[in-house]
């Protein structure tokens, strides 16, 4: 079993930069669509196409907040999001409070959680990013420990394995339910 990648970027000089210093090339498993992302989320809807993860790094010049870009924080784009989504996958959320950070982060996880079961919220301590992961599917409440331990005991295999040993040491991790 290997992934298979689809990037949406809405800049082709986005594109043609990853090309020219990354190496980034399309193949077999990944592939790129210049295109406008609600666009390509309305096309996988039409299409019936199902994804264990949408990663939503879109950000707009909001200078209070700039991420994630408001339009994918409509009510009507979350649900789109959510029926793209295979029934265990996840939608990961980047998000970026400049200003009134608490007051941001509140706001976009109760956004979320009027559309998801659950959110994960990942931030590393010397971060401002709040990277949240938010499940179509409920967790047992009696559990939320266990659960935290197995995402962190995860979270370190996947860390060793691409060899940032130690990273998790600066993680908070808090589960928030609807």
């Amino acid at each position: 079993m290997y992934i298979k990648i689809t990037i949406v970027e809405l800049e082709p000089v986005v594109v043609q930069l990853a090309k020219r210093w990354f190496g980034v090339v399309d193949d077999d498993r990944r592939k790129t669509m210049i295109k406008d992302g609600l666009t390509a989320i309305s096309e996988a809807k039409s299409n019936g196409d199902k994804y264990d993860a949408v990663i939503l790094d879109a950000c707009d010049n909001t200078k209070e907040m700039p991420c994630p870009a408001k339009t994918f924080l409509t009510s009507s784009t979350l649900t789109e999001i959510k029926s793209i989504l295979k029934p265990m996958g996840t939608l990961i959320v980047n998000i970026l409070p400049l200003k009134k950070q608490k007051a941001n982060l509140e706001k976009v996880m109760k956004i979320l959680l009027s559309h998801f079961s659950v959110c994960i919220k990942m931030q590393m301590s010397y971060e401002a990013n709040v990277v949240v992961s938010c499940l179509p599917y409920s967790l047992a409440s009696d559990n939320l420990e266990d659960t935290k331990q197995l995402i962190l005991q995860r979270a370190e295999k996947a860390s060793n394995d691409l060899g940032i040993h130690g990273v998790l040491e600066y993680l908070d991790l808090t589960i928030v339910l609807k």
